[in-house]
């Protein structure tokens, strides 16, 4: 496999046939004649040399190195080469003496890439064709930029033919075990029920099984009971729960807004993170998730009032759009480098979780690395920048819509009046007690002074006499008001407030609770133009651009097209068949700057369309690649969010297009095989926001872009079902496991492990959806779940009860960006900055020190040890054996529950003598707390945190 941090590797890999997808890995060459200047030198020019020596006009030395010829006439200092004479060359001089490029070390020529310059010059300094007569020509493609594999059209391979065919369950084993049949290899056994039933179990619904789920199964003799399993657990609620964390990591979801140490909460972040949920549990088709994500608004029509509960579900879903940080809330920052990176980590999101590439590094310059010009990147900025407006922005306050109707506000109206009529009572109660109380205090007075106190209290201060004021002065009681009656007739008064408050109460429960969503909108008829900024600089505005596909896709797959939704142009009326002629590249893709048929400009609806429509060669093998990845710890492109030349090459390119295409349910003419062929002609619903269908070929099946069909075909592979363990022989030919020919051995993700330990304990909290759990520092400084508190010296104080809801599942939990949850951040919780394309796994010592230590790993293992203590009756062999089957999902052996007994003996005796710090003797239960060390040990064991 190509080494990523290589660029020379990536360079060298020269050859893409996408008619079968195959991709094959030039060798190092070992003759200089083999190097050429399209493929391998002008990579490396590109990367290194191209900002100075003639990207953007600029020439230093007078030296331009885009063309081979330029290169050759050189520059102030002479010819920049003599091909056929490296050491004589200029250029290979200063390279190789380090003074080119200059700047740090990271900036340099690898030792392999000098090699390749000067094997080039070696060589003659070959050109495999005549170069263009227009340098500016050469900021354009190379074919071997366009015929890079991820821009292809993505095609339907046949299915392989292999020798162990009695191993097949489905063609996606086909694809593999060719491969490993061509190494000498083949699938490890298949693994025995209990560990299908747990890989299944969290793979599914990040949830263990349960005894009694456990029980269900292996009692199951159905030879399809597998698949049953399979479809019980897609059929959970708790699968979207699993799976929408999945793509929330890639959306950058959060419940605050970073940047800034306040870091603010958003208070409706969480009905995104809800939508997610609700999406995957419904089986959402994809193109219909991703336009609803990318355009949802566009799909209904401003102003947004009286909201169906589908079409709020629309507006949510661009809450996908509104993820990434954003300081353009508070004063701290300056605004318009604010809102401008907001823009530009809004595009990363959306380009690495559905291109699988790192476009953002086009926004200063040409892409180092792919065939991306800083002007594709301000041409898809286009595309967002009618609702992401940085000269017209929306700060987070303006960006909610209501979702109350007419008749939500016409209630809400009814009670406030009706509380106003509350209050306006209570105001004259209190007067009037006032008026009481002062009649009585004027009673005490001398009866000719009576009189005089009363008139003074009518007449305003500066109109008062002086006999007035003096008499006011000489007896304070008959200054009483509303806010000091109640220290002449407290009792009253009380009672007076008491029942306004009670009353008070009662109306304002009736009101409607507030509800908003926090969406992208777009406003009609305000657009600005898009520029492209000199070196990313929006204070150095260049020429402006037109919304646009990245020119490389454009040029190698169909043109965008409308038929009259969506503003995509072409001036045909279908979409093309996926095949192009050979040679034959079609206009370059753009997009209407605006959709006379929509209110607002339609460029993010007619991108999303496109995006989905079947034919993009990204965006379904870019998916389809992430759901292996969360099947299998690693997807067949290793680099998840990045499909480009840094980014690894696919171990198993057919089987990724072949599910890409499987996936997307629409198949170019002759591209059925005969698994599939006559599966569908049955057209979509007419009600679904996915792109018009056309006959391109054959008819998109009924269930495209479902995911639940692609997770039963993976599942029930024989791929999926191997066995982990190792084998002496194939880790020889195949260490890293990129031929699949075992299951690969997985840790539990950081909420899945929260999860988990909650569900073991017997104390999880399965309540769904709704605002989030909040987290909070404790004394020590640690996040933790709960509501803060602080007291007079900003430091916590008494703990807030949440009532059960400190147990509910981790998707749940606030996702503070300024605040991890402890127990969870060692396990590699990913920073969203702005996103996550693939979470690491590392193994690390704080990992085993926090559940050796953790408050919250202590806790659990107590509650554990009490759900075992009251599930048996008083035998501690009983409530071992149970113990160990609650959380392994497997009988203990005899030698293994010995063990345990006499572990838990040993403890007992020393807990006897010696009881826990802390800990009252007359309360203390050592047979308890034995237990609890023995749950703590299996909670805290690799059989519990890992998944074979």
């Amino acid at each position: 496999m190509p080494n990523h941090q290589s660029p020379l590797r990536s360079q060298v890999v020269a050859t893409v046939v996408i008619a079968g997808a195959i991709v094959t890995a030039l060798p190092r060459f070992t003759r200089a004649d083999e190097v050429t200047f399209e493929r391998d030198v002008r990579p490396l020019l590109k990367t290194h040399c191209f900002q100075c020596h003639g990207e953007e006009g600029e020439k230093k030395g007078g030296l331009d190195l885009r063309l081979r010829r330029l290169i050759v006439a050189g520059g102030d200092s002479g010819a920049a080469i003599e091909p056929g004479h490296p050491a004589e060359s200029y250029l290979i001089e200063r390279v190789v003496a380090g003074e080119m490029p200059p700047g740090d070390k990271s900036k340099k020529l690898s030792a392999r890439e000098i090699d390749t310059l000067k094997s080039w010059v070696a060589s003659g300094a070959k050109t495999v064709r005549p170069e263009p007569e227009s340098a500016d020509a050469a900021d354009q493609f190379t074919d071997e930029e366009r015929s890079f594999w991820a821009f292809q059209p993505v095609k339907r391979p046949p299915v392989p033919q292999v020798k162990q065919s009695d191993r097949i369950r489905t063609p996606v084993d086909a694809f593999v075990l060719a491969k490993l049949e061509a190494h000498g290899l083949t699938f490890s056994p298949d693994a025995d029920k209990i560990t299908l039933l747990r890989r299944a179990y969290f793979d599914l619904i990040g949830l263990p099984p349960s005894p009694e789920q456990t029980a269900e199964f292996l009692d199951d003799p159905a030879p399809d009971a597998y698949e049953k399993l399979i479809d019980r657990l897609l059929a959970s609620r708790h699968y979207g729960e699993r799976w929408g964390r999945h793509w929330l990591d890639a959306a950058g979801y959060a419940d605050s807004d970073g940047v800034v140490t306040a870091d603010p909460v958003r208070k409706w972040a969480y009905k995104y993170r809800d939508y997610v949920i609700k999406s995957f549990n419904d089986d959402k088709p994809w193109d219909q998730f991703i336009v609803e994500q990318l355009a949802g608004d566009e799909l209904l029509t401003p102003p947004f009032a009286n909201l169906s509960p589908a079409d709020a579900e629309k507006l949510t879903a661009t809450g996908f759009l509104r993820m990434v940080p954003d300081g353009t809330g508070s004063g701290e920052v300056d605004q318009n480098v604010a809102r401008n990176q907001v823009v530009a980590d809004t595009i990363k999101v959306v380009t690495s979780s559905l291109l699988g590439l790192t476009v953002g590094c086009a926004e200063c310059h040409n892409h180092r690395y792919d065939p991306i010009p800083q002007t594709d990147y301000y041409r898809l900025r286009a595309i967002f920048e009618p609702a992401l407006d940085w000269r017209n922005w929306k700060p987070p306050a303006a960006r909610q819509v209501s979702l109350w109707t007419d008749e939500i506000r016409k209630k809400d109206a009814e009670v406030l009046a009706e509380i106003k009529t509350l209050t306006d009572k209570n105001q004259a109660d209190i007067e009037a007690l006032v008026q009481e109380t002062f009649d009585s205090e004027v009673s005490k007075l001398p009866a000719e002074q009576q009189e005089l106190a009363r008139v003074a209290r009518k007449t305003e201060d500066k109109d008062r006499t002086p006999e007035q004021k003096q008499l006011l002065k000489e007896h304070p009681s008959l200054n009483v008001s509303n806010g000091s009656v109640y220290l002449y007739n407290r009792k009253r008064h009380d009672e007076v407030q008491k029942k306004y408050k009670e009353d008070r109460a009662a109306l304002d429960a009736q009101r409607p609770p507030e509800d908003f969503v926090a969406c992208l909108t777009e406003e009609p008829g305000k657009v600005s133009p898009t520029h492209v900024f000199f070196r990313g600089d929006f204070n150095q505005p260049r020429a402006a651009v037109e919304p646009g596909e990245l020119s490389v896709l454009a040029s190698a797959s169909p043109p965008l097209t409308k038929g009259g939704q969506g503003g995509l142009t072409n001036g045909s009326d279908s979409l093309p068949a996926i095949d192009q002629p050979g040679g034959c590249r079609p206009p370059l893709a753009t997009i209407a700057s605006d959709d006379p048929a929509l209110p607002t400009t339609g460029r993010r609806l007619a991108y999303a369309r496109w995006l989905t429509s079947g034919q993009h060669p990204l965006v379904s093998r870019v998916l389809v690649n992430r759901f292996w990845l969360h099947h299998f710890g690693r997807g067949l492109v290793a680099s998840a969010g990045d499909f480009g030349r840094l980014g690894e090459m696919p171990s198993h390119p057919e089987l990724l297009d072949w599910l890409a295409s499987e996936f997307v349910g629409v198949y170019s003419h002759g591209d059925e095989d005969a698994e599939t062929r006559g599966r569908g002609d049955t057209e979509r619903s007419p009600d679904s926001v996915s792109s018009p269908r056309r006959r391109v070929a054959a008819s998109p099946r009924l269930d495209a872009w479902r995911l639940k069909r692609l997770h039963k075909l993976l599942m029930t592979s024989t791929v999926y079902r191997q066995s982990s363990r190792r084998n002496a022989d194939v880790e020889r030919v195949d260490p890293d496991n990129r031929l699949l020919g075992r299951m690969s051995v997985r840790r539990l993700e950081a909420e899945t492990l929260r999860d988990a330990i909650l569900a073991v304990s017997g104390k999880i909290n399965l309540k769904q959806f709704g605002p989030p759990v909040p987290v909070m520092l404790d004394e020590d400084g640690q996040v933790v779940v709960g509501i803060e508190n602080l007291n007079g010296e900003n430091r916590p104080d008494k703990v807030i009860p949440l009532g059960g809801e400190e147990f509910r599942r981790s998707v749940y939990v606030q996702v503070r960006r300024s605040r991890s949850l402890g127990v969870m951040e060692p396990f590699d919780l990913p920073p969203l900055e702005p996103n996550c394309d693939a979470r690491s796994a590392s193994t690390v010592a704080p990992q085993s020190l926090l559940l050796m230590n953790n408050d919250f790993i202590v806790d659990h293992a107590e509650f554990f040890a009490d759900r075992v203590l009251q599930a048996v009756p008083p035998d501690p062999r009983a409530q071992l054996a149970l113990a160990w089957r609650i959380v392994f999902a497997v009988e203990a052996s005899p030698a293994e529950l010995d063990n345990a007994v006499a572990f838990v003996n040993q403890q007992t005796e020393v807990y006897k003598t010696t009881p826990p710090k802390g800990t009252k003797p007359e309360s203390f239960n050592p047979a308890r707390q034995s237990l609890a060390a023995f749950c703590h040990a299996l909670l805290s064991s690799n059989r519990f945190l890992y998944v074979d």
